[in-house]
């Protein structure tokens, strides 16, 4: 699945507020692709997006971690293993500022890492929320 396709309920990990976020991270995934695919070059550009899409990560991982150690998710501190995992691979990403291939470097790391972590790890802890929330009625 691309990530720039329609996404619907299937993505949804239970929680209105984490689904809006991953929206929004899905948005700046895509603002970062368009500098990709017009093939823009310019350092400043990229720079700003990364760390846009990269600010707002760590906002989201905050939070999502917040919601997941209040809802008693046992795999909680694993799960937040990788978003460090996720932080240094920017940081590596923002180091090559300038490069000529970052555009594509940019576009495939963020591309592969919505998909593994939000659409896979992310799913994990789904039915951990959704039964948090059917006790909580």
């Amino acid at each position: 699945m691309s990530i720039d396709q329609e996404r619907g309920e299937t993505v949804s990990v239970g929680h209105a507020e984490l689904d809006a976020q991953h929206q929004r991270l899905l948005e700046l995934i895509s603002k970062c692709a368009g500098l990709s695919a017009t093939g823009s070059h310019q350092a400043l550009d990229q720079m700003k997006c990364l760390m846009q899409m990269s600010n707002y990560a760590q906002i989201h991982f905050r939070y999502e971690e917040n919601v997941l150690r209040d809802s008693g998710y046992p795999l909680v501190e694993e799960h937040a293993e990788l978003h460090t995992e996720y932080t240094r691979q920017v940081e590596k990403l923002l180091a090559s500022a300038g490069a000529e291939d970052l555009p594509r470097k940019m576009h495939e790391f963020l591309s592969k890492w919505f998909e593994e972590h939000v659409l896979i790890e992310d799913m994990k802890y789904r039915s951990h929320l959704l039964a948090e929330n059917a006790g909580q009625e």
